[in-house]
């Protein structure tokens, strides 16, 4: 849908993978837009959110440590949600959402958004 977007109105997007060269084989609308590789770990996708969105904050940019520390606060309290409501999964709608909630949280704990 981003992409689409892009066909008729300026919007920008980003493409993430796990390994080089694939994106060819399973997006090939996407081809001629460099994927952001992340090499299939949270510190991969780390770095490529900072690529991606490098202006940081109203403060300044975020620095690596900070959005590790939220990572794993964040990766504590999913955790910690799944046990209490019994999802195996972290990616049912409602624990999806709940995720979302708390990720919002931190954030704003940690003064990256308003």
């Amino acid at each position: 849908m981003a992409y689409a977007l892009t066909r008729t109105q300026p919007h920008q997007f980003f493409v993430f993978e796990a390994r080089d060269y694939r994106l060819q084989a399973s997006l090939s609308d996407l081809n001629g837009h460099d994927p952001h590789i992340h090499d299939g770990t949270q510190d991969g996708i780390l770095r490529c959110v900072l690529d991606c969105f490098a202006f940081g904050t109203p403060t300044g940019a975020v620095p690596f440590a900070v959005l590790k520390s939220l990572t794993r606060k964040l990766n504590r309290s999913v955790h910690t949600l799944q046990r209490e409501q019994g999802f195996q999964s972290p990616f049912h709608p409602y624990m999806f959402r709940q995720a979302v909630q708390v990720a919002a949280e931190l954030a704003r704990a940690e003064g990256l958004i308003a």
